[in-house]
Parts: structure tokens; sequence; C-alpha cells
């Protein structure tokens, strides 16, 4: 009616779309199955000489898990959404058209798969990846109330990784661990780090640290955090160290959210040719995980930290 044409094509070789003219608008249907470069390629390539239309592209997808390049290109690791960006989210419960049946399927869904019900139903970003801990809680809680031993784990990053610092009280005899502060930047020295530590209260907290970065340990106790000591590695000491963690029920209070979202996604690496899961667990989402397991050391090897009350905590 008004000239307007609708070109339907996959993107199997991205460089067709160069050749692209005229076009004012572009479509992506689970654009979280495309790549960056496959988006930026098309962002480049919108332009119309011929009508005088608002330039965009329109994407769609159920999220997945936080490793897909949508979650921190469109912001939604830190709610600020890019310039000339309109993010709409709904679910199930805004659409009117859904017959009953399909509303009852996905209130089973959620009692029997809640992880699915949180991607499929809500829209949420989640792994459906066969996870590492499945023996964690996110639970409000007053640390002060609970009678047990301080833990602390740091583990090294810069650039792209993080520095991760933990803190949590081991309740041995009743095997729960209660994960009450953490701490995560990137870009920071030794001095901010050690700063950042004594300002949160622990610097005079055993903290088992990275091994692999022995010179940033002793640099680190010779600007005051005294008791910090270097963790033990081995040649299976991840997976045993995932072992020992799963024997406990851990509780996360709701502030730490990077750890939460940690546990909500690392997960077992899969057997390319097999398909089926390994013992070995994804290199992503582990700093805190693994500042966590270093922290259990510090019980495991009989060093005991100072009391919550000579800390001020």
């Amino acid at each position: 009616m008004n000239g307007t044409q609708f070109r339907c094509m996959g993107l199997d070789e991205p460089e067709k779309a160069k050749a692209l003219s005229n076009v004012s608008d572009i479509y992506l249907d689970e654009i979280n199955q495309f790549t960056q470069d496959d988006f930026e390629l098309l962002d480049g390539t919108v332009r119309s000489t011929r009508y005088k239309l608002p330039l965009q592209i329109i994407g769609s997808f159920n999220p997945v898990s936080r490793q897909n390049w949508v979650y921190k290109y469109f912001g939604f690791d830190t709610g600020i959404v890019p310039p000339n960006t309109f993010i709409h989210h709904s679910t199930y419960k805004d659409n009117k058209y859904c017959d009953a049946s399909y509303i009852e399927r996905m209130e089973v869904m959620k009692e029997r798969n809640p992880i699915r019900y949180k991607i499929e139903a809500l829209g949420q970003f989640a792994t459906l990846d066969k996870l590492v801990y499945n023996n964690w809680r996110v639970e409000d809680f007053n640390y002060e109330d609970i009678k047990a031993e301080l833990i602390c784990g740091l583990d090294f990053g810069f650039s792209n990784d993080p520095t991760a610092f933990i803190a949590s009280l081991l309740d041995e005899e009743n095997k729960t661990i209660y994960i009450f502060k953490e701490w995560g930047a990137t870009g920071k020295t030794n001095p901010e780090i050690a700063e950042v530590i004594k300002s949160l209260g622990f610097s005079k907290s055993i903290i088992i640290a990275d091994s692999a970065e022995l010179k940033s340990i002793e640099e680190l106790r010779r600007l005051g955090l005294y008791r910090i000591r270097e963790s033990v590695k081995g040649p299976d000491s991840i997976r045993a160290g995932i072992q020992k963690l799963q024997e406990y029920d851990i509780i996360v209070h709701p502030s730490c959210q990077q750890t939460i979202i940690e546990f909500e996604n690392y997960g077992w690496q899969k057997d390319k040719q097999t398909g089926e899961y390994t013992e070995k667990p994804i290199d992503l989402f582990n700093h805190f995980m693994d500042a966590l397991r270093y922290s259990l050391q510090a019980h495991q090897k009989g060093l005991r930290s100072i009391g919550k009350n000579v800390l001020g905590l």
C-alpha cells in the first residue's frame, strides 16, 4: 500500500548484510543467538535515503545466561541503558490472550523447574547449565546473632576480572556457612585493596588469598593486613574445595549481590563431543566462588579468626 517491503533472511554469512540498501528497520528474532559482531555490523547497515523514517533495530529474546553478550551490552548488569535504547520487559502475565492451559503450564513449571520458569515465564537472566552449587539460598539474617567462626577469602584480579573479597561465618557444628559481606572491583592496586579491607573492618582477620599472587600477598601484609595467608593448591584442589563447600548449607545475605550472581551462573563444563557435563567448572563467574573456597582453608588449617566483637563488626 505504501511501498514498504519486508525482506526475510538468515545471517549465516554476516557479510551479506553489507549489500543491503534503503533499510530503515531490522528485526532480530532471538537476538541472543546472534553475536555482538553481528549486531554491530547490522547497526552500521541501517540506512535509508529513500524513506525519511526513524532508523531502528528491534530485537526480542528470552534471557538465558548472564554469559550472553546481550546482558552487558544493553546494561542489564548495571541498570544503565545505552543511549537511544528502549527496553521493554513483559511476561505471560501481561498477555491477556494466554489461555488457562498455558497459565497452568507456567505454574507447574514454577514448581518443577524454577530455573526454566525464571527464563521462560519471568524473562529473567539465568543459566540452564548444570550449576556447581545447589546447596545455597538467599536469606536475610543478622550476623551479630550468629555464634560462628569468621572466615575470609580474597581472589585477585585487575583489568577484566575483579578482585573479590568475601567474609562468612562458619557454623561447623550445624554445617552452615553464612555469607554476610562482599567487595569486588576491577582496576584496584594492592594499596587500594588493603585500604578497602581495612575500612570494612577486617584488617586483623585471617584472610586466605590466591597463592598465585605471592608478591601481592606479601605487599598486602606490609600494608597492614598482617594475618593474610596464601591458599594451599594442588593438582585437584579446585574440585576438592568445591566438594568440601557442597557439604554445607550456604546462606547468602541479600546485600551480597555479586556473590548471588556467581552462584546463579557458576556451572560445569560440557564435553564438546559427548555433550555430557565434566567435573571441571567453567572459568567464568568464579571470582567470589574462588574467594569463598579459599576462605574455608582457614578452618581446615586450624587458623582461628578473632571474634566479631574485637573487630567491631
